[in-house]
């Protein structure tokens, strides 16, 4: 194979082919590990439940344990990351 501008823009239109190819087959992997939840609000308030307190042995009156409750907010913000290959 020849080297020059021909062959190698035809190089990179394939590689652009095989890419773009694989990048729209794939499947999203973070819905493994992440929920998307819907906002139209400028941030959410999540309520939680503290750690659910160990077992013990039942040996005489029932002990009452007490949970702890609290909150975190995240505001919603917009991301991005735009990247670019440079031409020949």
């Amino acid at each position: 194979m020849i080297i020059n501008n021909a062959t190698i823009k035809e190089a990179f239109q394939s590689f652009n082919t095989v890419f773009n190819k694989a990048f729209q087959e794939m499947e999203n992997q973070y819905p493994r590990v992440a929920m998307e939840v819907p906002s139209e609000t400028r941030d959410e308030t999540y309520a939680c439940l503290g750690a659910v307190p160990s077992m013990r042995e039942w040996i005489g009156e029932r002990e009452a344990k007490n949970l702890s409750a609290y909150g975190y907010t995240i505001k919603n913000k917009d991301f991005e990351l735009t990247v670019s290959v440079p031409p020949e």
